[in-house]
């Protein structure tokens, strides 16, 4: 099976970023159909241009929401394994978006932002949120179209190979 999906990971190296236009319909779509938590896990992801597995990770006192800034501290999560615990910096331009992520803080029970105690629930949050951006980006969309569109779709060119072997 770990065979079968890197080889399906290798036909698309480069997933196509969610434009704009895309991510501000799905947050609309998301929210149309009643489901706000996951309407402000896009808002958050995109916003910070994060993994939404690490997102979905996130306590309440790790994120700081105001008018004009937003700060998150990662403490776990893929990104921490490997450089330790950080800080990004970034900005919730519009005010509906704003108001989701800031419900969806105020609403959270307990110390985690989104109750996801099982990895299986994890999953399921992803499944969904990887539905709704294939619904306006199209089906070769990737979680990590997420986080391309959010920095406008750069990627650091590859270095050439320029080993003597």
């Amino acid at each position: 099976m770990r065979a079968a999906r890197l080889k399906a990971n290798e036909s698309q190296p480069h997933p196509p970023a969610l434009e704009h236009a895309q991510y501000r319909a799905a947050v609309q779509d998301a929210v149309t159909e009643g489901k706000q938590s996951l309407a402000a896990l896009l808002v958050l992801t995109y916003s910070i241009g994060a993994r939404a597995c690490d997102v979905l990770q996130l306590a309440r006192e790790e994120v700081e929401l105001s008018d004009t800034a937003l700060e998150v501290q990662f403490r776990r999560g893929k990104g921490v394994a490997f450089r330790g615990p950080y800080t990004v910096h970034g900005a919730i331009a519009d005010p509906m978006h704003r108001s989701l992520v800031q419900s969806q803080l105020s609403s959270a029970d307990g110390r985690w932002i989104w109750p996801t105690p099982t990895p299986q629930q994890r999953a399921e949050i992803n499944a969904d949120l990887l539905r709704l951006i294939r619904k306006f980006g199209g089906p070769q969309m990737r979680q990590s179209s997420i986080r391309r569109g959010a920095d406008g779709g750069y990627r650091m060119p590859r270095k050439a190979n320029t080993s003597p072997i």
